[in-house]
């Protein structure tokens, strides 16, 4: 037995995220940047996320891609991802653990509505 030393197996293993893990972690992050102006990663970390799950968009389950949108508009942007109350309260669970203050006035997701072109509106004013 070695003194002070412990053994991880696992030490040169390197994981990253699943790619619905990846998709769940945009809608939440998209949810904070844009409606909490929070950010939960560097754009950067955002920007490789979004390219990783474009690239393997056959790959997701269809509920994420409706979620995303497309390819096309995950990589230019999350602004317009569909948020559900799941991920918005996974943003609130995540903001009080990092002790970040949300932008309340907003209000809930449970408040807003989708118009006919399925714009994002929150009390009949276009979310901004």
């Amino acid at each position: 037995m070695m003194d002070g030393a412990t053994l991880d197996l696992f030490q040169d293993v390197k994981t990253e995220p699943s790619l619905d893990l990846c998709a769940r972690l945009i809608v939440v992050a998209s949810y904070l940047y844009y409606r909490h102006d929070v950010s939960m990663m560097s754009d950067g970390e955002f920007d490789k996320m979004c390219q990783r799950v474009a690239d393997n968009w056959d790959h997701l389950d269809p509920v994420r891609q409706f979620m995303l949108g497309s390819p096309e508009e995950i990589r230019a942007s999350g602004f317009h991802v569909k948020v559900t109350v799941v991920a918005e309260r996974a943003a609130w669970s995540w903001m009080d653990l990092h002790r970040e203050l949300g932008n309340e006035a907003k209000g809930a997701i449970t408040e807003w509505t989708f118009d006919e072109t399925h714009q994002l509106r929150w009390a009949g004013v276009a979310a901004q």
